[in-house]
């Protein structure tokens, strides 16, 4: 699957199945989207392929 930010600045590639997904309304997600609710997916990193532009890594509990 191709897929990227709406400005375009960055592209990527993601193989494989999604760890999970969802349709959130979450007052965060909501204020984030601008939208009523938005659609997510979490792949694995070893899963995406970063194809143009650079994007930020945030630390989590799994990945330290």
């Amino acid at each position: 699957m191709l897929g990227g930010c709406h400005c375009g600045a960055i592209r990527y590639r993601v193989e494989g199945a999604p760890r999970t997904h969802a349709l959130c309304h979450c007052s965060d997600c909501r204020r984030h989207a601008g939208a009523p609710m938005v659609g997510w997916a979490m792949y694995r990193h070893e899963a995406v392929e970063i194809e143009k532009g650079t994007v930020k890594i945030y630390p989590s509990s799994e990945h330290g």
